[in-house]
């Protein structure tokens, strides 16, 4: 139960965080400086529930998050990823990830992992870490 809960709180900190980095895609398309767009996740519908909703599984492993090209024609990749801890490892980004964000860096694109974290313990504030 207590990794049910953790895992839905991080589940929707990630979220947030996405949507963070959407408002600020928006933002540099509307400024004329980037257009860059989330990658889709490659999944297959397997159940209808009937009320709007469905079951899915993904059909391959997933690229990067985020696909695009700056203002000027460089391109750029990069991968979100949120963690509650102290510190990410790469083991946070699957081989796929790694080996796609490779290959476009042999390309001369911009490509990076950007990573929002909150590791507070209960007497810390953000001014303490």
């Amino acid at each position: 139960m207590k990794y049910s809960y953790q895992n839905s709180g991080n589940r929707a900190k990630g979220q947030f965080f996405e949507e963070i980095i959407a408002q600020s895609m928006e933002y540099y398309q509307k400024g004329g400086w980037a257009s860059i767009e989330k990658t889709p996740e490659p999944m297959k519908p397997i159940k209808n529930n009937g009320d709007g909703t469905f079951q899915a599984v993904y059909t391959k492993k997933a690229q990067p998050d985020y696909k695009g090209v700056l203002s000027g024609g460089q391109a750029i990749i990069f991968e979100a990823k949120y963690t509650d801890k102290a510190r990410i490892y790469q083991k946070a980004v699957t081989d796929e990830q790694a080996a796609c964000l490779d290959r476009y860096a042999a390309l001369n694109a911009r490509c990076f992992v950007t990573v929002s974290y909150t590791h507070l313990r209960a007497h810390e504030t953000l001014s303490d870490v």
